[in-house]
């Protein structure tokens, strides 16, 4: 199935916590990702066929639980989104909304229902930081 969506998709997207051990496989799956398209494109040959779009592209990479001190992003999670943004890999593929790490998210989660209709303080305050709206507005403009 995951072959089938990267074929039959223009772009894929990736979301990452902003720490060392979360980003290190993005360059991996993206390789991964090219092998895919390689063995597809090749299994178009030997068909007698040859498709114009073999898998699809990275589209962004969005990161997700992203740790505030203060108003402030911490260091560590700061400098990792610094780093990812300047790999050759990601150029202008980093969106720059992100979700913080709020209980709220995953209380919703948890009970599958989206932030914003969930029924808790924390939840509530997590939905009226409004951050999945801006994300999806920057994804849209970016992947036109």
């Amino acid at each position: 199935m995951t072959q089938n969506a990267l074929h039959a998709s223009d772009y894929y997207v990736v979301t990452a916590i902003p720490d060392h051990l979360s980003t290190i496989g993005l360059n991996i799956l993206k390789q991964k990702i090219g092998r895919i398209g390689k063995d597809i494109s090749a299994a178009q040959t030997l068909a007698g066929s040859s498709g114009a779009h073999t898998v699809s592209n990275l589209g962004a990479i969005v990161f997700v639980k992203v740790r505030i001190g203060g108003s402030l992003i911490t260091t560590t999670h700061e400098t990792t989104m610094n780093s990812i943004a300047l790999e050759q890999f990601a150029k202008d593929k980093v969106v720059t909304q992100y979700t913080t790490e709020l209980i709220g998210y995953s209380e919703a989660a948890e009970n599958r229902v989206p932030v914003w209709e969930h029924d808790s303080d924390n939840a509530r305050r997590a939905a009226r930081k409004n951050e999945y709206p801006e994300i999806t507005r920057e994804l849209i403009d970016k992947l036109r």
